[in-house]
């Protein structure tokens, strides 16, 4: 097994995990989706050093890791005063950070789709903007969860920069982490 794959395997185990103790304890099945942006953040820079020899792409998962962790106002929390941050969490600063993260997503998928030169994948990519694009606008998690799937189908159909396309299956795991913890509890 790969190390990204391994890396992968682990944040899943451990989400996995973490939630099955709270269910236990508390019969309520909670994954830490808190932690989400800061774990995304953590595998894209590693991600980065592990390959940034792709250049592009590799240096698009850093950014939509950085943010995505800047978009999370619970990280802000930590070091802005509450007075401060009640006019941080008023203002756009957060939402523009989510939406940096958003567009380098995008871009990654369209270059993907560019190199891959296949009619499936840029079909398959295409579904993915439009699902995810409609996800984003009108909040639907489904929308989203069902885009990260088609392109990790398109990255099983024709594979385009190896390791990097794992990013699909993260995401999936983390907004699927989420979702269920809304939908179960």
């Amino acid at each position: 097994m790969q190390k990204e794959n391994k890396l992968i395997f682990l944040i899943a185990l451990t989400l996995t995990v973490y939630a099955t103790s709270i269910y236990l304890q508390q019969g309520a099945f909670i994954f830490p989706f808190p932690l989400n942006p800061i774990l995304l953040l953590l595998v894209t820079a590693r991600f980065f050093f592990w390959h940034k020899d792709k250049g592009l792409p590799a240096f698009l998962l850093l950014l939509v890791g950085i943010f995505t962790f800047l978009g999370s106002e619970i990280y802000w929390s930590f070091i802005l005063v509450p007075e401060t941050m009640i006019t941080f969490s008023e203002s756009l600063i957060t939402d523009l950070f989510q939406l940096g993260a958003y567009i380098c997503l995008i871009i990654f998928s369209v270059n993907s789709a560019l190199r891959a030169k296949k009619t499936l994948f840029i079909l398959l990519n295409g579904i993915f903007l439009t699902l995810f694009i409609y996800g984003q606008l009108f909040e639907s998690p489904i929308s989203i969860l069902l885009s990260y799937s088609f392109m990790i189908g398109a990255n099983v159909y024709k594979p385009v920069f190896q390791p990097l396309q794992l990013i699909w299956i993260l995401l999936f795991i983390l907004d699927g982490s989420k979702l269920i913890s809304f939908l179960l509890n």
